[in-house]
């Protein structure tokens, strides 16, 4: 009798050892999803700053072209009314253009945001999971002391296969979402992936 309850003792003793160890592993799997999350915000912010900055050239370029079209037009409104009314014409054609880019680029703006959106509530949804699991696993850690370990020992081995099966599921479709992500930036080339002839600004050539 004494010789099972030693081995009882020391059953538990590991059991004990293996739970700490996969609450380690749990924690740091939260903090890799945290600091994954947090990379994904700095990659967005930074793509949302490349486009406002750019954007505000863009407008910057068409004002100053603009008045250069509308100081020609002071100086030969006189003797050129024919031309006036050409000019006139282009000037409502790149108003209209003018409104279609900004309503394009704002339109680009929106959907970025619903995508971080999204992002952001998958990646917190993953953080729930997580944190859920190390309760858990930490109220099953108190049990474990407890006598009712003994008549539930083979119930709880065969949940806790079943819990190691759907910690590996969650793992391998966060490494899948990883490499789609990745091939998403790949395929658009965003990020560290755009080509650098692409990240030096065209110079833009003056309407004659």
């Amino acid at each position: 009798m004494r010789t099972i309850v030693v081995e009882l003792r020391k059953a538990i003793a590991d059991k004990k050892t293996a739970h700490e160890k996969e609450e380690e592993r749990l924690t740091k799997k939260l903090t890799l999803t945290r600091d994954e999350k947090e990379r994904l915000k700095l990659i967005k912010d930074a793509e949302m700053k490349y486009v406002r900055v750019w954007e505000a050239a863009r407008r910057e370029q068409y004002v100053l072209r603009y008045e250069l079209n509308l100081d020609e037009l002071k100086k030969t409104l006189n003797d050129h009314c024919v031309r006036e009314r050409n000019e006139n014409h282009v000037n409502d054609v790149l108003t209209r253009y003018l409104t279609r880019r900004i309503a394009l680029v704002e339109n680009r703006i929106e959907q970025w945001r619903q995508r971080y959106d999204r992002e952001k509530k998958m990646y917190e949804e993953e953080i729930r999971k997580v944190r859920n699991e190390i309760e858990d696993a930490r109220r099953y850690l108190e049990e474990l002391t407890t006598e009712e370990f003994i008549d539930t020992y083979l119930a709880e081995q065969e949940a806790l296969r079943k819990q190691k099966e759907h910690e590996d599921h969650v793992q391998r479709s966060t490494i899948k979402m990883q490499a789609w992500w990745r091939g998403v930036m790949v395929r658009r080339k965003l990020g560290p992936y755009r080509p650098e002839e692409k990240k030096k600004k065209k110079p833009v050539k003056t309407k004659k």
